[in-house]
């Protein structure tokens, strides 16, 4: 059988606002038609019936986006239909229609007002966090649904958004896109309700963070949710129970991120990405294909 490559994209803009600014994940439209051409020249891009069916070409790719950003509607109708280029959309149920994500929230009051004040806020040492990056990697991987909730209302208290400011973020999916990402073969992923560590949640909160967005989903799509997407990517938050939550709710692929190569995965539906932002051409080969292969190696003498 054929080995996977699969990428991963956020946000494809021009720019960014300060609800994106230091989360790396933005790509600029340009330099993404400009991967769009290195898979078309390099690889079989592949939908996710195919990758399910296992009857794979020689060189299969797969292209997905995580998040809830408008922007991808754009880049499916400009740069991927007209290659015939599929992909998987994998989404934030709560952030459709226009919600913001705790991430997002973090780095605009980080950039707006410092990360200084804001770890003073949330009762953190700014030595330790010093950008607002740091402060999600440091303080929610370990937070359940309910802490992150506690978090909001702190920052929402001391940093109040005006409707101008909010005005100026990247949009997020509404509901009426979903109809025209299914004509794009945009496939809907799950990629929890609000964009949460799944390794830290309680698991009275999987029916709302995992089922509950999977039921979303569907409804807003029109179709079936067949594969979800761990929030941050980390295998980490894949712990026996959530895999076994996702297994049983019907979720056929379960996507990290990890930049290893999925010659050598943990579950036949797992498979692991390779994200992406303005990275140059020139780097693609070494980004996925040399590099994955090291990062496999080394897992396995470290085992």
């Amino acid at each position: 059988m054929s080995a996977v490559t699969a990428v991963l994209y956020h946000n494809i803009a021009e720019q960014e606002t300060p609800f994106e600014a230091g989360l790396g994940v933005t790509t600029r439209p340009e330099i993404f038609e400009q991967h769009l051409e290195f898979y078309r020249r390099n690889y079989d891009v592949i939908d996710l019936e195919t990758l399910l069916s296992g009857n794979l070409p020689r060189r299969p790719l797969l292209i997905t986006f995580d998040d809830c950003y408008r922007s991808v509607v754009s880049a499916a109708k400009n740069l991927l239909a007209p290659r015939d280029m599929p992909s998987v959309f994998f989404v934030n149920p709560t952030l459709v229609g226009g919600g913001i994500s705790l991430d997002n929230l973090i780095a605009w009051a980080s950039n707006t007002h410092g990360a200084a004040a804001v770890c003073e806020i949330l009762g953190l040492s700014a030595e330790q966090n010093p950008t607002g990056a740091a402060i999600i990697a440091n303080l929610l991987s370990a937070c359940t649904a309910k802490q992150r909730l506690e978090i909001r209302r702190k920052l929402a208290a001391a940093f109040p958004i005006s409707d101008s400011e909010m005005a100026t973020r990247g949009p997020m999916l509404q509901a009426e896109d979903f109809p025209a990402l299914r004509r794009l073969r945009v496939e809907i992923g799950n990629h929890t309700a609000s964009h949460v560590h799944c390794g830290a949640l309680d698991p009275d909160e999987y029916g709302d963070e995992l089922i509950a967005a999977q039921t979303d989903l569907q409804r807003l799509s029109g179709g079936p949710i067949r594969s979800f997407s761990v929030a941050y990517g980390d295998e980490r938050d894949l712990p026996s129970s959530v895999l076994e939550t996702l297994r049983d709710s019907g979720h056929k692929a379960i996507f990290l991120v990890h930049g290893r190569s999925n010659i050598d995965r943990k579950a036949s539906d797992i498979w692991y990405r390779v994200s992406f932002r303005n990275e140059s051409v020139a780097r693609m080969p070494l980004r996925l294909s040399i590099f994955p292969l090291m990062r496999t190696v080394r897992d396995r003498l470290r085992a």
